[in-house]
């Protein structure tokens, strides 16, 4: 399915698929997400809610991936999981929210992992490391995610840290807090030596401890985001610039249609409009990111055109104002400071100086100054109690930075 429906009953499934305008498909009916892990150099793979599967590298790409339960020396393997992850260092095979030892139904609060280094058998003995748990906290397993020396594991009320301990119990598990969980199982990355994830209504990081990410956006999203939909909402990491960015779907949308970036060096967030469905960041593959959308996969960081057409882009500031809007400001000179990129000859950037004479007035357009390479300074007027800054170019084959906004600013009166 490419629509996320939330738990069973009416209208939750397809007409007639059971009872009178039901659905007893459950969780089944949910989003068919992969989780994939790297086992040496072949593949451990898993779809939510479906059977964990082994891809051998030495088969070569003309081969397809089999389950694990048809490997060799195959015993006690989950019939079908939430997730799966290989520990960083004992390489251990992972499964959260699985089917128990033993039994014939998915536990959505089961921890089970593999012997070391042997996907295939999954049997506790005494003479092997493999092993389960069951988490208290919560009634099913979101996601995990690798960090250093430790996975993480949300649930839909709590915070887990699993951590390799050694025999007897070979992995230890720790309540990292409750009252927190995470949007959707890919709505969290690790970047700058840290965790970054995205909740229900805010932003956290994770460094040893849950911090909340102050935001300065965070109305704007969480205000306008399609909650029936959130299982889509996914996390990127574009290393180039250190950002974090979140893509997810608007209240009118069920299709993924926003985003939200994090500067983490610099410490401020910006938003957008943009479809994409899978991110994969500048590494071995590519030297730039890659995303996906609508069966197309764009490579992002390359150029400054819309694909051979003239792109539009802005950055606009958000009101600012002189002691708290209780006195008028008056600006009359801007100096640029603008590092021009590209091929063009003449590239220009327009400055367009926004005004409001009261909190909840009409924003107006008072006063715009085009800048080039060689502008020094450029003469406006613009008087009002709040105002706003927005740069914006269209220029072919050109591309540009913006450093800080320098302004000419005065108190003034209405007249």
């Amino acid at each position: 399915m490419d629509s996320y429906v939330d738990g069973i009953g009416w209208a939750s499934g397809y007409w007639g698929e059971s009872s009178w305008g039901g659905s007893t498909v459950g969780f089944s009916s949910q989003l068919r997400l992969w989780s994939l892990d790297n086992f040496g150099e072949d593949l451990i793979a898993c779809p939510r809610l479906g059977e964990i599967c082994y891809w051998d590298k030495s088969n070569g790409t003309s081969t397809r991936s089999v389950p694990i339960s048809s490997l060799s020396g195959a015993s006690g393997t989950p019939a079908e999981a939430l997730q799966v992850i290989v520990s960083e260092k004992d390489r251990h095979v992972i499964a959260l929210g699985c089917t128990p030892y033993g039994g014939s139904s998915i536990d959505y609060m089961q921890v089970r992992w593999s012997d070391q280094a042997n996907a295939a058998d999954w049997t506790p003995t005494t003479t092997n490391s493999a092993g389960d748990t069951r988490l208290s906290s919560g009634s099913k397993i979101i996601c995990g995610i690798k960090t250093r020396q430790e996975t993480l594991i949300w649930t839909d009320t709590s915070i887990y840290s699993m951590r390799f301990v050694g025999p007897p119990f070979i992995f230890g598990f720790d309540m990292v807090t409750q009252g927190v969980s995470i949007a959707s199982p890919n709505a969290v990355i690790n970047a700058n030596n840290a965790i970054y994830f995205m909740d229900k209504d805010n932003f956290y990081i994770y460094r040893g401890g849950i911090q909340s990410l102050p935001c300065t956006v965070r109305a704007y999203v969480f205000e306008d985001i399609n909650d029936r939909q959130e299982f889509k909402v996914f996390a990127a990491r574009n290393a180039q610039f250190n950002e974090i960015m979140w893509f997810y779907c608007s209240s009118s949308s069920d299709e993924i249609d926003r985003y939200v970036i994090y500067n983490y060096l610099e410490n401020n967030w910006s938003i957008g409009q943009i479809s994409r469905t899978a991110w994969d960041d500048a590494g071995t593959s590519s030297v730039t990111p890659l995303a996906a959308s609508s069966g197309y996969i764009y490579n992002h960081e390359v150029g400054y055109d819309d694909d051979g057409s003239a792109m539009s882009a802005y950055v606009e500031s958000a009101d600012f104002d002189i002691d708290d809007g209780n006195n008028f400001a008056f600006v009359r000179r801007i100096i640029p400071d603008i590092l021009f990129t590209g091929s063009a000859g003449s590239p220009t950037v327009t400055y367009t100086l926004k005004t409001r004479s009261s909190g909840s007035g009409t924003l107006v357009s008072s006063s715009t100054a085009s800048v080039g390479s060689t502008t020094q300074m450029s003469n406006v007027r613009a008087r009002g109690r709040q105002m706003r800054v927005r740069v914006e170019n269209s220029d072919a084959a050109n591309g540009w930075r913006l450093g800080d906004v320098r302004l000419d600013v005065r108190q003034d009166g209405r007249r």
